[in-house]
């Protein structure tokens, strides 16, 4: 249970933050014609109103969006989105089982 932990935080936040620390690069390296000048950009996480809203059997997740959520605005140009009520096959794709079950949940 351990391994999936640590996997779906790898991926949820410190996946997050190498795309962006990646993009960022490439925006700052980016000029824009006969000027010099850099161009502007606007960089948009996805994340999920998870953070804020915790249930039994899902710890990690929620950690990893909140985390997401807590480090997007110590960055300029950085916008995050959290939709809620989307239909997905979240519990589809999920590889592991959250030691947090609901047994142990208050």
């Amino acid at each position: 249970m351990e391994k999936e932990s640590h996997a779906e935080i790898e991926t949820l936040f410190f996946g997050t933050a190498r795309v962006k620390t990646r993009t960022i690069e490439l925006m700052r390296n980016k000029i824009d014609g006969d000027d010099g000048r850099r161009q502007l950009g606007l960089i948009f996480n996805i994340s999920s109103i998870a953070g804020l809203c915790v249930f039994p059997g899902h710890t990690y997740y929620h950690a990893g969006t909140i985390a997401v959520e807590v480090a997007a605005p110590g960055l300029e140009h950085i916008h995050l989105v959290e939709p809620s009520g989307v239909k997905t096959n979240f519990e589809g794709h999920k590889q592991g089982h959250d030691p947090a079950t609901p047994s142990l949940a208050r």
